[in-house]
C-alpha cells in the first residue's frame, strides 16, 4: 500500500462537503470527479475528496485578473 505524506494532513470530504466547500451542487461534483477534473479517493464504495486536493484545483482554476483598461 501506497502512503501519501498529504493524505496524512488532509481530511477526506463527501461530495456534499465537497460541494459546499466550492459553493456549487454534488452533481457538479461528481461530474468533476467522473471527469477526472478533481481527484478523489475510493474508500470501499464511497468517494472522498481531500481538502488539500479542493484547495490545488482551486489555484489551478483561478483565473487571473487583468488590467482593466481598454486599449484602443
Amino acid at each position: 500500500m501506497r502512503t501519501d505524506t498529504r493524505s496524512a494532513r488532509s481530511r477526506l470530504l463527501t461530495i456534499e462537503q465537497a460541494a459546499e466547500q466550492l459553493g456549487v451542487t454534488p452533481r457538479m461534483i461528481r461530474r468533476l470527479t467522473g471527469n477526472r477534473q478533481l481527484p478523489f479517493v475510493k474508500v470501499g464504495r464511497l468517494v472522498r475528496i481531500r481538502d488539500t486536493d479542493i484547495a490545488r484545483c482551486v489555484e489551478e482554476w483561478t483565473v487571473p485578473a487583468v488590467d482593466g483598461r481598454w486599449s484602443v
